[in-house]
């Protein structure tokens, strides 16, 4: 939760891909490399304004707020309070864990089947769900594999600790990645593709979800026609 209730955003022209809309709330795809918040000019708060229609409740925030956040190198969903009300009411349904968040991610190896992560990141206790099958070669990794995942807890870094424990870790993962196997300067391949909650106005269940970014694609045909190239010598 951000403390910016009461804060005036500096208005960012910056134009944001809007999943769903309405007086309470909003969903929206936040692009990888533009952070949260903060006190930089360009940040996904300060560009809400000029891409949401303003509440027309009695209780509407002076600017649209986001209720969680996801890393700067994170693509993805981002679910957004224009209210009062739906800011506190969004926020209890994050702490009870009953908005479903559900990404992706391009990692190296061969990560196949279905199972679960559960191991302390930064000392405390967090549970991830995934889902994954073998979708390319690569000369550097041998393998690629996609997955979804889905975190019951929501611990910093959590799916970047989980997959690199594990040793698959996602690709272009500067922190998490051993040295030698770093994509660099392609970004971060993790997106939050998917949101699951019930509104807390209408008691409707929300399924939002979004495509994921186009380089997963490209990505994956770079890598396959590199080790296509080099294996027909």
């Amino acid at each position: 939760m951000y403390d910016l209730e009461n804060a005036r955003p500096k208005d960012y022209p910056f134009e944001l891909e809007v999943h769903y809309e309405d007086d309470d709330l909003a969903v929206i795809f936040k692009p990888a490399g533009l952070v949260v918040s903060g006190n930089q000019y360009k940040t996904l708060y300060n560009a809400l304004p000029s891409n949401l229609k303003p509440s027309k409740k009695a209780d509407c925030l002076p600017s649209p707020l986001p209720v969680h956040r996801l890393d700067k190198a994170t693509s993805g969903l981002i679910l957004i309070a224009k209210t009062k009300l739906s800011r506190i009411q969004l926020g209890e349904l994050f702490e009870k864990r009953a908005i479903q968040k559900t990404y992706s991610a391009l990692v190296m190896g061969k990560l196949e089947g279905s199972g679960k992560f559960e191991s302390l990141v930064d000392e405390k206790e967090a549970l991830t769900y995934y889902e994954s099958k073998v979708i390319g070669r690569s000369i550097k990794n041998d393998y690629l594999s996609l997955v979804e995942l889905k975190p019951v807890t929501g611990r910093t870094h959590q799916l970047r600790v989980h997959l690199s424990q594990a040793g698959f870790p996602i690709l272009g993962d500067s922190l998490y990645s051993p040295k030698n196997k770093t994509l660099k300067h392609k970004g971060l391949f993790l997106c939050s593709h998917k949101l699951q909650f019930t509104h807390p106005h209408s008691n409707k269940n929300i399924l939002i979800s979004c495509l994921l970014p186009e380089k997963f694609e490209k990505r994956l045909k770079s890598e396959n026609n590199r080790w296509n190239k080099y294996h027909s010598v």
